[in-house]
């Protein structure tokens, strides 16, 4: 009975944070957190995680920072396994990025990608990225440009969870190092090819693609590179990332094929 109250509390935190009420969502999740008890990880695992993820991001945005940061130590050291814990980072992240300086967001995620064995530096040189380069422009060529868009989807938890990890620490990263964000696109580029498909290939594969203008001054296979994003985007349904792909491939890639014109129907999906 008491786990039933739970996740009641559960669901009427998550309204009430939806509506910003973070005191009064804070309140239901600690309700929740106590009717589950002191072996509430054993024994209702599938509720106290979520109980302890939305309680620590609402003691965050409510700047109750140490709070946060134990509630955070609770769930990363009970988390059953890696993809949970990458979670919790993730979440983490995410506020960080919104309140804190990009640094603090940046070695965040960084730790948390330790976890899946890739140890990256904030301040990585061209060195990794043209290695990386390298490995995705083979795989590209291997696999072919058309043939992309039909790659069956990845499945690895611990993949999707590191890749997860990347994707939201893109933002704060574009104010720290340029190299880190183009090796991060490019091994969501290697590993799609790979492994399958991650969830948000696009936002990868139209970083390739500006990466090929740039750098090497070839706009054609940009375009054709920018057009397989947009199609990556639209079979995966990638809802997060759909509005920046179309932005990078209007504002980056298009102008250089077609009258600037042209963007402004790419920019009225943006808009939706």
């Amino acid at each position: 009975f008491e786990h039933v109250l739970a996740e009641l509390n559960l669901k009427a935190g998550i309204k009430a944070e939806d509506a910003s009420a973070y005191e009064a969502a804070a309140g239901y999740f600690e309700c929740g957190i106590e009717l589950i008890g002191p072996n509430g990880w054993r024994d209702a695992y599938d509720l106290a995680y979520p109980l302890f993820s939305e309680l620590m991001e609402c003691r965050y945005l409510m700047r109750n920072f140490a709070e946060a940061e134990r509630l955070f130590n609770v769930l990363i050291t009970s988390a059953a396994s890696k993809p949970d814990q990458a979670r919790a980072f993730t979440t983490m992240i995410k506020l960080y990025t919104t309140i804190g300086p990009p640094k603090d967001a940046v070695e965040l995620g960084l730790t948390a990608l330790k976890i899946f064995n890739l140890h990256l530096k904030i301040d990585m040189g061209r060195g990794p990225v043209i290695r990386e380069w390298i490995k995705a422009a083979y795989l590209l060529k291997k696999t072919g440009i058309d043939a992309v868009v039909n790659l069956p989807r990845m499945q690895d938890k611990h993949l999707l969870a590191a890749h997860e990890l990347m994707l939201h620490l893109g933002h704060p990263a574009y104010y720290m190092n340029k190299n880190l964000i183009a090796f991060m696109a490019l091994r969501g580029v290697t590993d799609s090819l790979r492994h399958g498909l991650v969830p948000h290939a696009g936002i990868a594969f139209i970083g390739m693609a500006n990466i090929l203008q740039n750098e090497f001054g070839n706009y054609e296979l940009a375009y054709r590179l920018g057009l397989t994003a947009l199609k990556l985007d639209d079979r995966l349904d990638a809802v997060k990332t759909k509005g920046a792909v179309l932005h990078n491939f209007a504002y980056f890639i298009q102008h250089w094929k077609k009258h600037l014109r042209h963007n402004l129907e790419i920019y009225l999906k943006v808009y939706e």
